[in-house]
């Protein structure tokens, strides 16, 4: 059954999130996190049913966090692919210097720590790092693909068809070196 959403829950995540990077997976106690949301432990257990669950919540909700901060910093898509890759880099960059990733990258700290340990936190790291690999590898692979009415798309036809013209036409004869004659100074 889905926990409901509410401010406790969003207290709860806000203070694990804080906690977990500040301290590490082991050592974010769950009576600090309720301390700090001002949460009893009743509420986490209500709303979470293990620190695992906590953790790989936080994951995700960090995650949304970065995605929805980015798509605002981008704004519009660009029609043009290598515009859209820039701004989603420029997006990036910003994101660095704003306040979420101030203390570090949940994502990274979590899929560090807790792949052998807990694997429920590293698989909610692995599959937001994942989903960004992916967003970005296909934003570069659209960028490096220039349409074919671009001058950029048609270079390598136009290329092509150099080199198929070159291959066809007949090989100049040459004629063979002359022989040298080696001459000696007395």
């Amino acid at each position: 059954m889905p926990r409901p959403r509410g401010p406790a829950r969003d207290q709860l995540l806000d203070a694990a999130q804080r906690l977990l990077l500040e301290r590490g997976y082991e050592a974010a106690a769950l009576d600090e996190v309720c301390a700090t949301a001002q949460v009893t432990k009743g509420g986490l257990f209500y709303h979470f049913g293990s620190k695992e669950q906590l953790a790989a919540a936080a994951v995700e909700r960090f995650y949304g966090q970065l995605v929805d901060k980015g798509r605002d910093a981008v704004g519009a898509a660009p029609a043009d692919p290598a515009q859209q890759l820039w701004r989603y880099l420029d997006a990036v960059v910003g994101l660095l210097r704003d306040p979420l990733l101030s203390r570090g990258c949940l994502l990274g700290a979590m899929a560090l720590q807790t792949p052998q340990t807990h694997p429920a936190v590293a698989a909610a790291a692995q599959a937001a790092l994942g989903h960004w690999q992916a967003t970005l590898t296909e934003l570069i692979s659209a960028s490096a693909s220039p349409p074919a009415s671009s001058p950029a798309g048609s270079w390598p036809r136009s290329r092509e068809g150099c080199c198929w013209t070159a291959t066809s036409l007949p090989t100049p004869r040459r004629s063979p070196p002359s022989p040298t004659t080696a001459t000696t100074s007395s």
